[in-house]
């Protein structure tokens, strides 16, 4: 009878567990979905809320730092000439800043996502031969870098890093194409108001030659 109700008190403390493992599972994966959507509640009504994009990108870096679990530090990068030119970032040092605010092609790993237009993702910097020396000197362990499209070129690209190994899964992929897409439809919206007001100044032109050409007839 005590063997038997030793048995059946094991099998119920394993069902506990079990259960309690799937809760927490449960509890975390749910806590996960609501940081991933209030990022890209955040980024999606800013994009909509503002044509200048350095809001967007500022917004867009505040809300992945503060809601991508496992995050040290975030950037977005954008193509001038034959640079990538950091345009937001949050979590790092100044002197890394400094040292990478500017990266000439085809250097490190975000040039990598530009240049082949695909996202790149590294668990463990021990093993990778992208990242460059200030990212390792500033403590980086495990990155994402995800490119930036307009009209079917990338143009940019999101980075992540971490200072642990393996932080990162596929549901961080996930979340930022859906974040690059965001951006890219940012960076639509300033093309077309700059074409926009292009149009504008030279209607605005042609107007002043008309008057200028009616005046001298009359």
């Amino acid at each position: 009878v005590y063997k038997r109700q030793a048995i059946l008190n094991a099998r119920l403390f394993e069902q506990t567990k079990s259960t309690e493992l799937a809760l927490r599972e449960n509890i975390d994966q749910l806590n996960k979905k609501n940081r991933y959507e209030s990022i890209i509640s955040a980024v999606t009504r800013s994009v909509h809320k503002s044509i200048v994009l350095q809001d967007v990108l500022d917004n867009t870096v505040d809300a992945m730092s503060e809601n991508i679990k496992g995050v040290d530090n975030v950037s977005i990068y954008l193509v001038e000439d034959s640079m990538a030119v950091m345009k937001a970032s949050r979590g790092y040092p100044d002197w890394f800043i400094e040292r990478v605010r500017s990266i000439p092609y085809p250097k490190g790993f975000t040039w990598k996502a530009i240049i082949d237009g695909e996202p790149i993702y590294c668990p463990d910097v021990d093993q990778d031969t992208l990242i460059g020396p200030a990212g390792r000197e500033v403590g980086t362990k495990s990155y994402v870098s995800m490119p930036i499209f307009l009209g079917g070129e990338a143009v940019g690209c999101i980075n992540i890093n971490s200072f642990e190994k393996n932080t990162f899964d596929e549901d961080d992929l996930k979340l930022l194409e859906i974040v690059s897409r965001q951006i890219q439809t940012a960076l639509n919206n300033v093309k077309q108001v700059e074409a926009l007001r292009q149009s504008q100044e030279e209607i605005k032109k042609l107007n002043e030659e008309l008057e200028i050409r009616v005046e001298e007839r009359t």
